[in-house]
């Protein structure tokens, strides 16, 4: 890469408007643009129009010179801002040497001195004068009046515009160029100190960030992020009103959901619509940072909400899964407890089975021994049968005597407890026939009222339901046994009960009277 071309003058100010002209980004304009200023600018050199581009340092009118490319190859300068041939002398002519601070004051006074600066000064001390005539609060208005610092009496500031508003000291810088952050800063200070308020005024602004100038920034977002413009509009409102109306354009905040939403909106103010900040001294209409607070703590609120309601609804995501896993295991248990009771339900059948089984071989044997004891009772009464005692009748009726009334009672116990297995096994078979209704694990046959009989003979062991409750999860609660026999009065014609009893009690009698 070449050597960077360093031009001796690097800004010239535009006379007409206050703007700054930067010549590395004006000598980037296309050439015939170029030259249609080079020719307005040998215009007022001349005489024949007013200035138009000046230097910032002596004021004189400045000229074109050069050509474009590199100037070696084409043996003549590039394209550069100069002093016209016989100028006067200026201290960047002389090579003269100025500090950071002297530089800016230097270009800053210079843009005040632009015709569209002072003009615009001039329109806007004449609203005010109007305010002060028709007694809106604004009085003692002044143009560049110099204000001494009340505390060090060397340090003084000539604004653009001064008044007073209902007691307050007000002064009114126009901000046409680019000004230095310190120049501001610098001029913010002093007013504040000397509890002056500031109020700064543009021709224009421009919503875009990406075109409106640097400088521009450093002033509206020190002023509560509100920008106030002098322009055609603004003076005409101003005349309508008879006072200083102002295009005032304010940033304003909202919340969507936890994001923050800039938009920039305009309306047209007089001097009773602004807000004088007695901590800052400065003026503004609409509070943008107390917004954008209220929109921030807004989020800050959201955010906590959603972080509370995330947390809900993963306590309540959790509570749902720990009742759905105990919902699986309630029913797991119910299978089990299903599965178990299938399995009781097999070995109560063989048991059953088995009971049966033994009551007939019981049965049989008992027959058999009746059938047997019978013979024998025949055989010792039967005289004739005893052929081999008819020599011994003492030992034949020692036998009769002895043995008669026990045998006799045998026979009768046998048939007795012959005619209770028959009864058990009728009963038993009249038991397994009856509906069941399970509760609690337990399944009870349900005896129907036809069968009052039973009831009666067996109410001890039977326990009464209301049979809407008999399918509820907790039934067993409901269970009711039948205390004493003079509750069946009352219970006889109850179709709304089940009268349970459990099979188990029966198979428990069989065993005892097997065994």
């Amino acid at each position: 890469m070449g050597k960077k071309y360093k031009r001796t003058i690097e800004e010239v100010l535009n006379y007409e408007t206050g703007e700054e002209i930067k010549a590395d980004d004006f000598f980037k304009k296309p050439l015939n643009e170029i030259f249609k200023y080079r020719g307005e600018l040998d215009k007022a050199i001349h005489g024949y129009r007013q200035p138009l581009f000046v230097c910032y340092y002596c004021k004189q009118p400045i000229n074109i010179r050069g050509g474009k490319g590199s100037p070696i190859k084409r043996k003549i300068a590039t394209l550069h801002f100069e002093h016209f041939k016989d100028s006067d002398e200026c201290s960047i002519k002389t090579k003269g040497k100025f500090t950071k601070e002297e530089i800016e004051r230097i270009r800053y006074n210079g843009a005040k001195e632009s015709n569209l600066h002072i003009n615009l000064k001039n329109e806007i001390a004449s609203c005010l004068r109007i305010n002060a005539l028709h007694q809106k609060g604004i009085s003692n208005v002044g143009i560049e009046e110099v204000i001494k610092n009340q505390a060090v009496s060397k340090e003084w500031k000539k604004p653009d515009i001064n008044a007073i508003y209902h007691g307050k000291k007000l002064v009114i810088e126009l901000q046409l160029s680019t000004t230095f952050l310190s120049v501001i800063t610098e001029r913010q200070h002093f007013y504040k100190e000397n509890k002056i308020f500031i109020l700064w005024v543009f021709h224009h602004f421009n919503l875009s960030e990406e075109i409106r100038k640097f400088t521009d920034n450093d002033v509206i977002y020190s002023n509560n992020q509100n920008a106030f413009v002098f322009d055609s509009e603004a003076a005409e409102k101003s005349k309508t009103e008879n006072d200083l109306v102002l295009k005032c354009y304010y940033n304003t905040y909202s919340r969507q959901g936890s994001q923050i939403t800039e938009n920039w909106q305009s309306t047209f103010v007089k001097s009773s619509d602004l807000t004088f900040d007695e901590t800052n001294y400065k003026i503004y209409y609409h509070d943008t940072e107390n917004q954008r607070k209220e929109a921030l703590n807004g989020i800050a609120q959201y955010n906590k909400e959603l972080e509370e309601s995330e947390k809900k609804r993963t306590l309540e995501e959790n509570e749902r899964v720990r009742k759905r896993r105990e919902r699986m295991h309630n029913i797991n248990l119910k299978k089990e407890l299903i599965e178990e009771i299938k399995k009781q339900k097999e070995k109560l059948i063989n048991q059953l089975d088995n009971l049966q089984d033994k009551i007939k071989h019981k049965v049989n044997a008992i027959s058999k021994h009746n059938e047997f004891a019978e013979e024998i009772i025949k055989y010792l009464f039967d005289p004739y049968r005893f052929k081999p005692f008819y020599e011994n009748n003492e030992l034949l009726n020692s036998l009769k005597e002895h043995f008669a009334e026990q045998l006799k009672g045998s026979i009768s116990l046998i048939k007795c407890k012959e005619k209770e297995l028959k009864d058990l096994e009728n009963r038993l078979g009249n038991v397994n026939e009856l509906e069941t209704v399970k509760i609690a694990g337990i399944q009870y046959k349900s005896i129907p009222l036809s069968n009052w009989d039973f009831i009666k003979s067996t109410y001890r062991q039977i326990k009464i339901i209301p049979k809407e409750s008999a399918k509820q999860l907790f039934a067993h609660n409901e269970l009711i046994p039948i205390k004493a026999e003079y509750d069946l009065a009352n219970l006889q014609y109850r179709e709304d009960l089940y009268f349970l009893i459990d099979p188990t009690i029966i198979k428990n009698e069989y065993t005892t009277l097997i065994e």
